[in-house]
């Protein structure tokens, strides 16, 4: 039976400038070198899809674009492959148009079968992170 780590970053999106960097000085980015098929999202801006969120990526796109007109709450999801410790996630902008992730949830399952699980802090209440 095939173990798999999910985590589902649900995301909303908002149209507003900001100053970014792809510097995450001792952390090794773990959607760099993800299969495409690792990646997946609620839907995609035309040609934005979820496997031009990696850093670097060779596909001469360079983000992940929901379509917040066919989804408003819009997710996109990283297949793990196994059970992993994640000290933080880093959200880039797509600084030329102005796009960036304003506000996210983080869910996570340790199977594709179970239901996916809001991740809570240590008091039990859930986050949200709002940048």
């Amino acid at each position: 039976m095939h173990q798999t780590a999910l985590v589902r970053i649900l995301l909303l999106f908002s149209a507003l400038k900001m100053v970014s960097t792809d510097s995450c000085i001792g952390y090794e980015p773990l959607i760099v070198s993800a299969d495409d098929a690792q990646l997946n999202a609620s839907y995609s801006y035309k040609d934005f899809p979820a496997n031009a969120s990696k850093l670097h990526t060779l596909s001469g796109r360079f983000a992940w674009i929901p379509n917040i007109y066919r989804d408003p709450n819009a997710w996109i999801e990283v297949d793990l492959t196994e059970e992993m410790l994640i000290a933080g996630i880093v959200t880039l902008g797509l600084v030329d148009l102005g796009h960036y992730v304003k506000t996210f949830k983080i869910k996570y399952r340790s199977h594709e079968t179970d239901p996916l699980t809001d991740y809570i802090n240590v008091e039990g209440s859930e986050v949200s992170v709002v940048l």
